[in-house]
């Protein structure tokens, strides 16, 4: 499904990004005028595949290492994924095996943690508004 609709964004969905903006306005004049020189800043260097795995790859290692904040905020996201699937995981056990729930029954309780989560960040967002004021 992500796919899907990451397709049909990819397809509908201008580009916004500036240099890639100038680059293909770059090569359309140059195209047009049959002016070679005329060339983008970004056109100037070629990507070297050692730039991009250091960028894509090593970089954001070296912050998880040399970075306090980005282990720690790496440390809780982890806690609060685990938690999220120990809840997914444990709920059709609860309720199908020991219960004796159909699956359609079973998934049921799921409908909980969407309205708490709806819930929560309704009152989240009241608390925010009137501190605001």
């Amino acid at each position: 499904m992500s796919f899907f609709f990451g397709t049909v964004g990819l397809v509908v969905v201008p580009e916004t990004f500036a240099p890639t903006l100038l680059q293909q306005r770059a090569r359309k004049i140059r195209f047009r005028n049959k002016n070679w020189a005329i060339h983008a800043k970004a056109d100037e260097h070629e990507a070297e595949i050692k730039h991009i795995c250091y960028a894509c790859m090593l970089r954001p290692f070296m912050m998880l290492a040399l970075e306090p904040i980005v282990a720690l905020i790496m440390l809780y996201m982890g806690f609060i994924y685990e938690f999220l699937y120990l809840y997914f995981g444990a709920y059709p056990i609860a309720f199908q095996e020991q219960r004796g729930w159909n699956p359609g029954v079973g998934q049921l309780p799921f409908i909980a943690i969407i309205v708490r989560s709806h819930w929560l960040k309704l009152i989240l967002a009241q608390r925010r508004c009137d501190c605001l004021l």
